[in-house]
């Protein structure tokens, strides 16, 4: 992977409180970016993990904790609203 676990995750989390109608940039690392290149990155980076079968098998359990990490941290906000 690129990015190690902490800066995956927070960029999955910034990718998921992100809006997607939402013309501005959003900041990660010191650089703007927009929506489609927070998902594109947040994308590639799965792929460099799980990408393959044999990825899949390895690293499932990572994949599904970054995941569920990112949901529990996100979801209760959007539940409220």
């Amino acid at each position: 992977m690129a990015l190690d676990r902490a800066n995956l995750l927070a960029l999955m989390n910034q990718t998921a409180k992100a809006d997607p109608a939402s013309p501005v940039a959003y900041s990660f690392g010191g650089k703007n970016l927009s929506y489609e290149d927070l998902n594109d990155t947040v994308r590639n980076e799965f792929k460099e993990l799980v990408g393959t079968p044999q990825l899949y098998r390895e690293n499932k359990n990572e994949f599904f904790s970054l995941i569920e990490q990112s949901i529990t941290e996100v979801l209760p906000k959007k539940v409220v609203e």
